[in-house]
């Protein structure tokens, strides 16, 4: 979301009373003023979309048992965190990060593999290595980049796309990711058989949802 300068005339007290309220808030006199304007207005902020992308999430996640929601929605990141029925049982956790500018690419999800153990961590970055390369050739542009067990894919919407409908799909987005990653270490070691068995669930995922970000 843009933002200019403008000039503006406001009462001194008016002034001393944003400016106390916008320390007690944590933020800035423009923040504060901006906020209050828009929803006055009945205006979105960067603030209120990412409340309401991630309040659309929760919904979606809190529905799914393979997932714990570990943050609140006043958060800057939205958090949930997924075991693997794999030895040593690791546990995986899911963010979520919007971008207050917005653009073409509204936010980004990482995924992190918690634990130490380099046989697992390996093994993770095979399948996001495999991942990687069924996104590439859908989307045609390299979206993603991971390593040591880390992974952060870039979410990218259409302009005009509601709030909820960017929460529904980030959601579902995790969710695809983690049962692709429960399927590896399923077949583990066949990575014959993972591969082939992760490219189908790609492919019904997005012919099931067409708004896969």
């Amino acid at each position: 979301m843009k933002k200019s300068i403008y000039s503006i005339t406001l009462l001194d007290d008016v002034v001393r009373a944003v400016d106390r309220a916008a320390f007690e808030s944590g933020t800035t006199r423009s923040g504060l003023i901006n906020k209050i304007l828009a929803e006055h207005l009945g205006l979105p902020t960067p603030e209120t979309r990412q409340r309401d992308i991630f309040t659309s999430l929760a919904h979606l996640i809190s529905g799914d048992e393979s997932f714990l929601i570990n943050s609140d929605i006043g958060d800057s990141l939205f958090a949930v965190k997924s075991s693997l029925r794999f030895k040593y049982n690791p546990t995986i956790r899911y963010s979520v990060a919007i971008h207050p500018e917005g653009g073409d690419y509204f936010g980004e999800i990482r995924a992190q593999l918690r634990t130490q153990n380099a046989q697992l961590i390996a093994q993770l970055d095979v399948f996001f290595a495999m991942w990687q390369k069924l996104e590439d050739a859908y989307f045609g542009v390299r979206l993603s980049e991971f390593g040591n067990g880390r992974f952060v894919r870039q979410l990218r919407a259409a302009s005009g796309t509601s709030a909820d409908a960017l929460g529904k799909s980030a959601a579902r987005y995790i969710r695809h990711l983690n049962n692709g990653i429960s399927a590896h270490f399923r077949l583990y070691p066949d990575i014959d058989a993972s591969a082939a068995y992760v490219s189908k669930l790609y492919a019904d995922y997005i012919n099931m949802y067409r708004d896969i970000v």
